[in-house]
């Protein structure tokens, strides 16, 4: 739950690029980037709370770049995550970065922040 929170919030960027929510039901969402020089990506959201999962695909254009899985597991409580670009390297960083600041922002949410 607080990383879907976090996740929703679109928080002010220091760069000229332009983030959007688009709401798409209650467990989907997309956040819409809009680049300095007109090219358009597109973050799809996709929860399932049941299960403890978000799916995040990364689009530039019509084409697939790459998605992030999350996944919350209890007993002891931890999270998963995992990326599926091609480079095995990038895909790590990726992943690790994704789950950091995934993490980053439900503290925050949990907090109040």
């Amino acid at each position: 739950e607080c990383i879907e929170h976090g996740k929703r919030k679109i928080e002010e960027t220091s760069g000229v690029d332009k983030l959007s929510l688009i709401e798409i039901s209650s467990n989907e969402f997309n956040v819409n980037v809009t680049k300095a020089g007109g090219a358009e990506e597109v973050f799809e959201h996709k929860l399932d709370k049941q299960a403890g999962t978000l799916l995040i695909v990364f689009k530039k254009g019509d084409q697939e770049v790459g998605s992030w899985h999350l996944k919350a597991l209890q007993e002891p409580l931890r999270a998963e995550c995992w990326c599926t670009l091609d480079d095995n390297y990038v895909s790590t960083v990726c992943a690790l970065t994704e789950l950091q600041n995934s993490l980053d922002k439900a503290f925050k949410h949990k907090r109040g922040q």
